[in-house]
């Protein structure tokens, strides 16, 4: 990966990590404890957003896995 590339990967990475954070804070101030994976559909989806598309997740597996990967399309609704 040619360095502008790299760079784009990472500060997009560090924006989504920003913003999950800020949404993380908000959703426990309204004690939500359970998301749902929501996969844009794009032709570029790795097969793990693609299997994720739709799975209902706790707040500790999203720490493990969301994002799933640098660039990462997807986003999480809160399941009220």
């Amino acid at each position: 990966m040619d360095f502008n590339r790299r760079s784009e990967a990472l500060a997009w990475h560090a924006l989504l990590r920003s913003y999950n954070l800020g949404l993380g804070q908000a959703f426990s101030s309204i004690d939500v404890k359970k998301f749902i994976w929501v996969t844009p559909s794009w032709e570029k989806n790795c097969k793990v957003c693609k299997a994720l598309d739709g799975v209902e997740l706790s707040e500790n597996d999203i720490k493990e896995v969301y994002p799933a990967h640098p660039g990462c399309p997807c986003f999480l609704v809160p399941k009220v």
